[in-house]
């Protein structure tokens, strides 16, 4: 993995309110890798996948830079919502729809202070998961210091989510029957673009025990920046 640099910030510095460049079709993959077949309960609702209530935990990086690094978080009740809080590296606001499903409003990069809201929420969880499910979408974003008055720019965001099945996974904090999901998005700002994948393991009643992250930023075709880890539930 090649050194970490700003991430948002190096995006924002550059861009230049060109149009967005030609680039290509991220969201159009393969099929996603068959994961090893068990039992599992489908449909299940999102409640059960990602139980929205007061919740502290911690998680460890299993998987990239700071491996084994410790990372105590929260899930809270906000005014809008909810919020995810993983201290000092992400917020993720999200919340429950009419319909019972969960999708995300904003993502707060801590490390740098930098924020991408989305106009419409992008989804998380359906309200009821089946076999096969699929999803997408397009939505306007804006990303930058999400302190008042500070400067913002204005993008694209192309989005996907894929039920990918089930197994069994261990973590530091225990052995879990997980459904995986697969959260693809493709944003794109000026002559600035964000490709980020993003594997999420819901244990039922146990909420997202574990994510595995793949980001990759590339500006005017002149710079690319990859980022990999993951990270799994762990004891108190």
């Amino acid at each position: 993995m090649s050194r970490r640099l700003p991430l948002l910030g190096a995006v924002l510095a550059l861009l230049s309110g060109c149009a967005p460049a030609q680039v290509a079709p991220y969201l159009k993959v393969d099929e996603p890798p068959a994961l090893s077949k068990v039992s599992l309960s489908l449909p299940i609702s999102a409640d059960r996948l990602m139980p929205l209530k007061t919740r502290r935990g911690v998680y460890q990086v299993a998987e990239g830079a700071d491996t084994g690094r410790r990372i105590p978080y929260a899930l809270e009740l906000t005014s809008t919502g909810w919020a995810l809080t993983k201290t000092g590296f992400a917020r993720h606001e999200i919340r429950r729809g009419h319909h019972g499903e969960i999708s995300i409003l904003r993502e707060t990069d801590l490390r740098e202070n930098r924020q991408i809201r989305y106009d419409t929420p992008v989804l998380l969880l359906p309200a009821a998961l089946a076999a096969g499910f699929s999803a997408g979408g397009k939505t306007g974003v804006t990303v930058g210091n999400p302190e008042p008055g500070s400067k913002t720019h204005r993008g694209v965001c192309d989005w996907r989510l894929d039920f990918l099945g089930g197994r069994d996974i261990t973590t530091p904090a225990g052995r879990f029957r997980i459904y995986r999901l697969r959260s693809m998005r493709r944003i794109r700002i000026a002559l600035a673009e964000i490709l980020l994948t993003v594997d999420f393991d819901y244990a039922p009643d146990d909420g997202m025990v574990a994510t595995h992250i793949h980001r990759i930023i590339r500006i005017a075709g002149l710079f690319e920046q990859k980022e990999d880890w993951r990270m799994e539930e762990a004891p108190r």
